[in-house]
């Protein structure tokens, strides 16, 4: 799905101009990636249907165990227990299949982690974060449906940021997808990026050029 359809001409133009205002202060490229999500997470659609499936199977052994209210016994016949497991699994499928939100809510913090984390790393090497002079390229990825972002800097900046130092960066973009305010989050990331580069000595040297371009890629 195309970038304009979570973000306006105007916040397009405004994460851009921040990309340029910042680098004309630092000796670094500000490379902003947006991406809808960063893995399909097919698991969670198995997930969700077991899940449905097991609920059914444990409200029927309650019921079969402590109710006699049913009036007839078919229900208790444990092909009727197949057929309603297997109803409550196709349920849960199709409405993972169908609602990212609703799948990924069986997906483990440690699996969306290392899907935002792998998608970030493919990210830096499709964009060419890597190809600047002085291997000063800075990658800040957004993803979307995990409401997660990463920053990863390239060997110039790393030498001398540490991981812990990209909190602010990645703060204002995750309040900015809670509050859907996506990019006044990544124009304030932007920012954060650029201060934090200058307070490490990253400032721009009398032949600074711009080595990519300063738009959010996707």
């Amino acid at each position: 799905m195309k970038v304009s359809h979570f973000f306006s001409e105007d916040d397009l133009r405004k994460i851009e101009a921040a990309v340029k205002q910042a680098e004309n202060r630092i000796s670094g490229e500000i490379v902003p990636v947006f991406t809808e999500q960063s893995d399909d997470y097919e698991v969670g659609n198995l997930r969700a249907g077991l899940t449905f499936s097991i609920v059914v199977a444990v409200i029927w052994l309650i019921l079969y165990e402590f109710t006699s209210f049913w009036g007839g016994h078919w229900i208790y016949a444990p092909e009727s227990l197949m057929v309603l497991m297997t109803i409550a699994f196709c349920a849960g499928f199709f409405l993972a299949l169908f609602i990212p939100r609703f799948r990924i809510c069986f997906m483990l913090g440690r699996e969306l982690a290392e899907s935002v984390d792998r998608e970030a790393q493919l990210a830096f090497l499709r964009e060419n974060v890597f190809q600047t002079k002085h291997r000063t390229g800075v990658l800040i990825l957004i993803s979307l449906l995990e409401h997660r972002a990463e920053v990863l800097g390239d060997i110039g900046i790393s030498a001398k940021v540490e991981s812990k130092d990209w909190e602010n960066v990645l703060n204002p973009i995750l309040q900015g997808l809670k509050n859907k305010q996506k990019a006044e989050g990544i124009c304030k990331a932007i920012e954060h990026t650029c201060d934090l580069l200058l307070e490490k000595g990253f400032s721009a040297e009398a032949d600074n050029t711009n080595e990519l371009p300063d738009n959010l890629r996707h």
